[in-house]
């Protein structure tokens, strides 16, 4: 059966609450309901990502679905169901045009809910066609860019004002701050800990010394769930560096507006800060810049769901270990410190069987060799159907015996193709070339096209994996949620989801 790959798209988290994933998830189904597709578990969504200037290309969840056809997981023949083109891009037309011909030009069919529309390679090759999907895209950008227009007008007005009468252009201030009377004023304790942040940070603490003892002190980060998350190292290098402490409102864009916040810390103070972050930076040197953490967002702690986090360097003496960010932070307490990454790595990548190695490190795969195989037969597949349909029309007015036996050599070579699809189909499905243990050596491991490679493959297969940092065991979460891998003190066990 054919195998159908869902892209659920909408602009801004307001509309999660709303109706536009029930109808957009409905209107999937339904269309492989009646045209007998498979809806695979494995689905592609960016909620609340734009695509006006390609975010869901660049960084969302469509980017990823292109990752999976260069990569082999979605195949020519396979079928991508989008609601409308513009759920796809609201770029320009060249930057739409281009994303939608690489899609079709890979073998897939792209199919829009709305109106039952489809797209394949061959189709746009009808100028009717493709000048129908060229007024869907041009018509979805020009919207946007009016939208995004009347917005930075706003913005425009509300700076002017700010500027010249201290109107305030939004209630989302920093978190020391508050809106009182329609003026925007101070929260003592919460000024009195940025201050102590800043001390503290001059007086030579570091970032996740001056984030634990702030956690172990149970004293509550900013935010609406300020109970839940605790302090980040992240949150207080921003802290920081924010110039809103001086009281300046800063947009890259646009001059600072000074005096819109009330200052909370002195000139001095502020530009040591600056310098001993500047140095401090210099001094770490990053020794991992160039590291590719290949299951970077996907590690969590089994035993509190927090997020494993990778610590250490990339120097001959020090391994990378793994351990549980919210321990570190001083949020909970739990047994199991640290994993070496060293002894992880090969120990998950040999279990995510579906891993086309020969692929990530050889750049050449008998894996992508018998899918390119089934590809052509495929097609030769559709062109016997083809043929055979022409033949049964020209017979209707016709009884050639000629025609005949043209008729009975099609069938027998559309039997014959069955044979070879299954053949192949069998061949990739029980396949163990995924897994081949010799090319899982460090010294492969380090390259960075291997990891960025690697990388790729993991996430489109992957939805997280937990990590028992005591029992020294973890928990493969696939994304088609079909099953899951366990491995504990060495041995390998397979249950379903």
């Amino acid at each position: 059966m054919t195998r159908a790959f869902s892209y659920i798209r909408f602009s801004t988290p307001g509309q999660a609450t709303g109706d536009s994933f029930r109808r957009q998830t409905e209107l999937s189904e339904k269309y492989c309901e009646k045209h007998s597709l498979q809806l695979q578990a494995l689905s592609f969504k960016d909620l609340g990502v734009s695509a006006f200037r390609s975010t869901n290309v660049v960084e969302g969840r469509l980017g990823d679905f292109i990752n999976a056809i260069e990569t082999g997981l979605v195949r020519a023949g396979d079928f991508l169901l989008v609601e409308s083109l513009d759920r796809l891009s609201r770029a320009e037309i060249t930057t739409a045009l281009q994303l939608f011909i690489s899609i079709l030009n890979k073998g897939v069919t792209i199919v829009t809910l709305q109106d039952e529309r489809t797209y394949t390679k061959q189709s746009v090759n009808d100028i009717g066609n493709l000048m129908y999907s060229l007024l869907i895209m041009s018509r979805a950008h020009e919207e946007s860019l009016i939208k995004s227009l009347r917005v930075t007008a706003a913005w425009d007005k509300k700076r002017e004002l700010a500027r010249a009468e201290g109107k305030i252009m939004t209630r989302q201030l920093p978190g020391w701050l508050k809106v009182t009377n329609e003026k925007i004023a101070v929260d003592e304790t919460r000024v009195a800990i940025v201050r102590r942040i800043f001390n503290d940070y001059l007086n030579g603490m570091g970032f996740d010394m001056i984030c634990r003892t702030l956690n172990q002190e149970k004293i509550k980060s900013f935010g609406s769930n300020s109970g839940k998350t605790g302090w980040y190292k992240g949150y207080l290098k921003n802290v920081i560096k924010n110039r809103a402490v001086l009281g300046e409102h800063y947009s890259p864009k646009h001059e600072p507006i000074l005096n819109y916040f009330p200052r909370i810390i002195d000139d001095e103070t502020f530009e040591k800060a600056q310098k001993l972050l500047s140095e401090r930076k210099k001094f770490n040197g990053s020794n991992s810049a160039c590291f590719i953490n290949i299951f970077a967002g996907l590690l969590k702690c089994g035993n509190c769901g927090g997020s494993i986090v990778r610590v250490g360097s990339t120097s001959k003496d020090q391994w990378f270990y793994l351990t549980c960010n919210d321990v570190r932070r001083g949020l909970t307490k739990h047994e199991g410190k640290s994993w070496y990454l060293k002894e992880l790595e090969p120990a998950i990548l040999t279990q995510i069987r579906e891993i086309d190695f020969d692929y990530v490190f050889n750049n050449s795969s008998e894996l992508n060799d018998l899918r390119g195989k089934l590809t052509v037969i495929e097609a030769k597949r559709e062109k016997n159907i083809q043929n055979r349909d022409k033949l049964v029309e020209l017979l209707l007015s016709s009884n050639s015996t000629t025609l005949l036996v043209k008729l009975e050599s099609l069938e027998l070579e559309f039997e014959e193709i069955k044979i070879e699809i299954q053949k192949i189909s069998d061949q990739i499905q029980s396949s163990d070339l995924g897994v081949s243990h010799q090319k899982i050596a460090l010294d492969d491991l380090k390259d960075e096209k291997n990891r960025l490679k690697l990388r790729e493959q993991i996430r489109a297969l992957v939805q997280r994996i937990e990590v028992f940092l005591p029992s020294r065991r973890f928990v493969i979460h696939y994304r088609t949620g079909k099953e899951v891998h366990r491995f504990k003190f060495g041995v390998f066990t397979k249950t379903p989801a």
